[in-house]
């Protein structure tokens, strides 16, 4: 279900549809099972019962179910799901990029830069205010419902998963900002299940460097938080959301820089001496063997004449001032 999406009393949505952005399903609507619900008038649409004050049409492009069958795994469901929500949003910007084809000078990759700003602030901005509304509503059954609401966010914007650990991370950090962030430490365990199901993987690490820069870049755009940056790295790090050779990593990437990034590099000066000096190996102590005594023979034997043991700490020398014997 996509952003401002209204469902009136009476109405019904069976499982598998899609509804789009803005799209108001009326009183006593049924909408049958993987419909796709969009709001503009495009040649792959057309009229449907949305009910009293229903707005939108009936997509019609690619089937979702089949028409050889009668019902899907849920495996395929999902697959279903997946594929309809990234054409809706290729509609989207396609319509978008309809209205900005009358903007002149505006070059290809300009209008693909801002659609894609559009839709990333927009994902950011419902995932803030998701987490806002459980933080302050605290509702029993938070986890489920944030879990699933987070989801159904993705899906909807096609998202990847580094986007929506940083939606989420971001969205704490501005939470606790009004209280001084004495309360960050607190909000990032508690968070921290929810980031890691989707900052888990075999990239994780590579993920993690991203996540920093991700960080650095939110504190560049709002300069409010750019003296906090140290200590936000810092929460997230005693957390264990992010690594210490993940922060290693970036700073290893700006070290020489200039700049904004020396800025930042700079405030974590303390932060990476800690973790460098914590990573880098110490050397075993040395173990000194005590000194022995001196290994004394009072044998009246010739052989022995010449001959003594004496020691050096850990060593024992064999000392001969001559060679006493037969010559053939």
């Amino acid at each position: 279900m996509g952003h401002n999406v209204q469902v009136r009393s009476g109405s019904t949505i069976a499982k598998g549809s899609v509804i789009s952005f803005n799209v108001i399903i009326g009183h006593g609507a049924n909408i049958p099972p993987f419909s796709k619900i969009i709001l503009e008038k495009i040649p792959q649409s057309r009229v449907c019962d949305l009910g009293e004050g229903g707005i939108g049409r009936l997509w019609t492009g690619t089937p979702l179910l089949p028409s050889s069958q009668t019902a899907l795994t849920p495996e395929q469901s999902h697959q279903v799901l997946s594929n309809a929500s990234k054409e809706l949003v290729v509609t989207d910007i396609e319509l978008n990029l309809k209205d900005l084809d009358d903007d002149e000078g505006s070059s290809s990759e300009e209008i693909e830069e801002e659609l894609w700003v559009s839709s990333r602030e927009r994902f950011l901005k419902e995932v803030s205010e998701t987490v806002y509304r459980t933080e302050t509503e605290c509702p029993v059954d938070w986890l489920e419902n944030v879990n699933l609401e987070i989801k159904a966010l993705k899906l909807t914007e096609n998202t990847s998963l580094l986007e929506t650990s940083e939606a989420i991370l971001l969205a704490i950090i501005e939470l606790a900002s009004s209280s001084g962030f004495t309360q960050l430490r607190a909000l990032a365990l508690k968070w921290k299940p929810q980031i890691d199901r989707f900052l888990d993987g075999p990239e994780r690490s590579e993920d993690e460097v991203e996540l920093i820069f991700k960080l650095q870049e939110f504190c560049e755009k709002k300069s409010q938080y750019s003296p906090h940056f140290s200590l936000i790295l810092q929460t997230f790090y005693t957390v264990n959301i992010i690594k210490s050779k993940s922060i290693i990593s970036w700073a290893d990437e700006l070290e020489g820089a200039e700049g904004e990034d020396k800025t930042f590099y700079d405030q974590c000066e303390s932060l990476l001496r800690g973790l460098r000096e914590k990573v880098t190996p110490t050397p075993a102590p040395i173990k000194v063997v005590p000194s022995q005594p001196v290994i004394q023979n009072n044998s009246d034997s010739e052989d022995n004449t010449n001959t003594n043991l004496t020691s050096v700490p850990g060593i024992l020398e064999w000392e001969d001032d001559s060679y006493s014997g037969s010559e053939d």
